[in-house]
């Protein structure tokens, strides 16, 4: 949280760490119920299933994907412009060499 509340640098990374430990776990959560056949529960009843087990859980997969997808765009957003500033550098340092050169 405190990351997030005072924009330090690592609020990014740290973001997509902890998403992707969400998406890990709800993943295995639902695995285990498909590979136990889901036992854990009134399965049976077709509201049950797919109000509570499928929608109210897939909160868990699509809110940390979005975060994930945020994060990822903001921080190629920033490689892209430190690539940029790199390379104008570059340009810039080679032609005061060559000016040096020619005088």
């Amino acid at each position: 949280m405190y990351a997030f509340l005072n924009n330090a640098t690592y609020r990014h990374p740290l973001r997509i760490i902890v998403s992707l430990g969400q998406l890990y776990g709800t993943i295995a959560y639902f695995m285990v119920e498909w590979l136990d056949g889901f036992t854990h529960g009134p399965f049976g009843d077709p509201f049950y299933f797919w109000f509570y087990f499928i929608s109210m859980n897939s909160f868990w997969i699509v809110i940390p994907t979005l975060l994930i997808i945020q994060s990822w765009k903001e921080l190629s957003k920033a490689q892209t412009i430190k690539d940029q500033n790199d390379l104008k550098e570059k340009e810039s340092s080679g032609r005061n060499r060559k000016t040096k050169k020619t005088r």
